[in-house]
């Protein structure tokens, strides 16, 4: 028998289980955010990386699992994600912004002619990076 009995031998199995699983989730989050589709924009040899994102959407946390590291609290994370993505080898070459209208309603006004609109959507920040020689 080894040094662990049994019941501590699987008590460390299912720590590295979830330690791998935990990695496993991480790595999927990095891959699917803007930084990790930069990364692997640079990786396929690509000259030019386009990235949009909802800007109000955007926190701190996210912007963490983005770049793979600890970011302090910022009252700019969009600004946080364009460094990961600068530091990923792409430069920042042109920047825009438009609004999504996700939801109208509309109603008529209450004894006055015409209309109440009221729009809801997203502020979408739309970025262009090219490849640094």
């Amino acid at each position: 028998m080894g040094l662990f009995s049994v019941s501590e031998e699987e008590k460390a199995k299912r720590e590295q289980a979830k330690k791998e699983s935990t990695a496993a989730k991480e790595e999927a989050a990095f891959s699917a955010s803007p930084v990790g589709k930069a990364r692997q924009a640079y990786e396929d040899g690509l000259k030019y990386y386009q990235v949009s994102f909802d800007l109000e959407r955007v926190g701190t946390n996210s912007v963490s699992v983005m770049a793979r590291r600890q970011i302090k609290s910022t009252c700019d994370p969009v600004g946080a994600i364009l460094t990961a993505i600068d530091d990923e080898g792409w430069q920042l070459i042109q920047a825009g912004y438009t609004f999504r209208q996700t939801h109208q309603d509309s109603r008529d006004k209450f004894l006055s002619s015409g209309q109440q609109v009221a729009i809801t959507g997203q502020t979408v920040g739309l970025y262009l990076f090219r490849r640094r020689p």
